[in-house]
């Protein structure tokens, strides 16, 4: 889909928002956005609510304070846009996340993967052929509608805690076949980082949990 200049700009600035507001938590915790925005003599607050378009001057700046190149981060800028924009393509786009995806197209068992969000950006075949859905019906905070609405809060509030730690995890949930029975899964995640140490997202692979009526005598 072609965007028009206007939602283009408006995908730009929340990806900024978006990446802004990731930083400063994870960097400097201890600092209000208005402490930070004031030590650095910027409007954080409005570039955080996507009100505001920084110039070359205030990136520069604004790296700085996170301790890092402006070029390192206008690539976190852009990596968070194209996931904005269009999470399977930035999985395509993005060189540091095509291998993942090319060993999960070769996978037999069920497997997805998510942005620096927790996005979905992309999963492989026997996950979608077992949702019965399209990548498409999944991408971005999509895919939490396959999880049982009474599993969901719990296992959101486990994937927001391990993610803010950026450490691998595991999960018990039911998800919605495509028959649009809920089974029981066991789910496993890993963080991606680039060869510098840069946090890119989360590989996971799901196991389904047999009932005990479905388990034969030789597999106990």
């Amino acid at each position: 889909m072609i965007k028009n200049g206007d939602e283009e700009a408006d995908i730009l600035r929340r990806a900024l928002a978006e990446t802004l507001r990731e930083l400063r938590q994870e960097r400097m915790p201890d600092l209000s956005q208005d402490a930070l925005g004031r030590r650095i003599g910027i409007d954080l607050a409005g570039l955080e609510r996507a009100e505001r378009s920084p110039s070359l001057a205030v990136v520069w700046r604004l790296a700085r304070a996170f301790r890092m190149t402006p070029a390192r981060l206008v690539r976190e800028i852009d990596r968070r846009y194209r996931s904005l924009a269009s999470p399977s393509a930035a999985v395509i786009d993005d060189p540091d996340l095509r291998p993942w995806r090319e060993f999960m197209e070769k996978a037999p068992t069920m497997k997805w993967l998510t942005d620096v969000r927790h996005a979905c950006v992309y999963c492989n075949g026997p996950l979608l052929d077992y949702l019965g859905v399209s990548l498409a019906e999944l991408e971005g905070d999509a895919w939490v509608a396959v999880i049982h609405p009474e599993d969901r809060e719990r296992f959101l509030a486990l994937t927001r805690k391990h993610k803010s730690r950026r450490e691998p995890y595991h999960s018990k949930y039911r998800m919605r076949r495509a028959d649009g029975a809920y089974e029981s899964m066991v789910q496993l995640a890993a963080p991606l980082f680039t060869p510098k140490g840069v946090f890119i997202g989360y590989l996971g692979s799901l196991i389904p949990i047999p009932e005990p009526e479905d388990v034969d005598d030789d597999e106990l």
